[in-house]
């Protein structure tokens, strides 16, 4: 179903909004039965309904004076005319007194309803309130009416800031977790490579140096989970000048020992000076986890190969291998969270299958995008990163 149905000829009613404020989680949340309680008894009614529309049904997600939890929903929103509320019997109106069930039960003769809308105008329910006997409602219980459905909205709003708060820190500390592990795994084969040769002087020096830039990487990780409130680095204030060739290379540098490690070979074609604004911690996570995965899924003794260059107003960034590659499947689920994927490392490194989906989120942070050169399964893999060039 299209993601903006029509409920009826009045009303757009959106599921998608339901599930994204988590509306449908929750039906016996104390708080909306107390506005239900709060509404019926400041308007007079026997019955306060929070009512929540989607395609099948109407379910309450608060109803005081009525044992019901739900109803079909062959009926649409309710009608308003002027921004007023529809006061008693309509017999045009398709949601007349909620429901003729309802009102055969019950011996209902008054209604009058407000829509539930998100920020963006969705419909996702209804406020109303239903008596025995016939009336209007006065103006200044129209404007309770008012007041309790924004109040409803209101809970809704703060529960999805919630939600998104909380959802966004778990990103970071997956994102961060996830980017530890190249570098703590630097560290730990440097170490063994110097108990290898310890006698050779200015190899120990090299492999510290690189220990060194791999704990720097760990720090500067550490400092960004810390920071809760860059949210991401999505604040353009933290973006400037990255010089791109400078950073393939660093990275390439300390993973080379990885690649050693597998007897793997990693070269570079380099086009020199090649800049693009973003965060610079950032783009090394790309290409970190890029060369990382081509190290994890190549053959032992296999070849990768990184290149930068420009065409028009975009940096490509590629990076390749002649492993066994992607089936087809893979490459519609690669960049998906904790996507598994049919090619598996060869040196029983662990997979999370949460890098691709961090590459991605980073580059379209950046304007660019990233994808998979679609080859044939066990003739390797390339993925292509690209980035607005810095112009004028």
């Amino acid at each position: 179903m299209n993601k903006r149905s029509k409920l009826s000829d009045r009303e757009d009613l959106d599921i998608d909004a339901q599930k994204q404020y988590g509306i449908l989680d929750t039906i016996n949340d104390s708080s909306f039965h107390r506005i239900t309680r709060l509404t019926a008894a400041s308007l007079n009614a026997e019955v306060a309904i929070i009512s929540i529309i989607d395609e099948n049904q109407i379910s309450f997600k608060s109803a005081y004076g009525l044992n019901m939890k739900q109803i079909p929903s062959s009926i649409g929103a309710p009608n308003q005319s002027n921004g007023l509320p529809l006061n008693g019997m309509d017999g045009a109106d398709l949601m007349t007194l909620t429901h003729r069930t309802v009102a055969n039960n019950m011996g209902l003769e008054f209604y009058a309803a407000l829509p539930l809308k998100t920020s963006n105008g969705y419909l996702i329910g209804t406020l109303c309130v239903m008596d025995k006997l016939p009336r209007l409602l006065t103006e200044q219980q129209f404007l309770l009416l008012r007041d309790y459905r924004d109040m409803i909205m209101e809970l809704f709003e703060l529960r999805l800031a919630a939600n998104n708060s909380a959802s966004q820190q778990r990103n970071l500390l997956n994102i961060a977790v996830h980017d530890l592990k190249n570098p703590l795994a630097n560290i730990s084969i440097r170490a063994q490579l110097i108990e290898r040769k310890k006698n050779d002087s200015s190899a120990v020096t090299e492999l510290a140096n690189q220990i060194r830039e791999a704990s720097n990487q760990i720090i500067a990780q550490v400092s960004k989970l810390l920071d809760t409130g860059r949210e991401l680095s999505e604040s353009p204030g933290y973006y400037k000048q990255v010089n791109l060739d400078v950073l393939i290379k660093k990275v390439a540098a300390y993973s080379t020992a990885l690649a050693n490690f597998k007897g793997q070979q990693i070269t570079l074609d380099i086009t020199p000076n090649l800049k693009v604004v973003g965060d610079e911690l950032q783009l090394t996570e790309v290409i970190d986890n890029l060369i990382s995965n081509a190290i994890k899924y190549c053959f032992q003794g296999g070849k990768i190969s990184v290149k930068l260059h420009q065409r028009s107003d975009l940096i490509i960034i590629s990076v390749s291998d002649n492993g066994p590659g992607f089936s087809e499947e893979d490459y519609s689920r690669m960049f998906k969270r904790f996507a598994r994927l049919s090619a598996k490392p060869t040196g029983q490194e662990n997979s999370s299958g949460l890098g691709l989906s961090i590459v991605r989120q980073f580059v379209e942070q950046h304007g660019g995008r990233v994808y998979s050169v679609l080859k044939p399964k066990g003739t390797g893999a390339q993925m292509i990163v690209e980035l607005p060039a810095i112009t004028g």
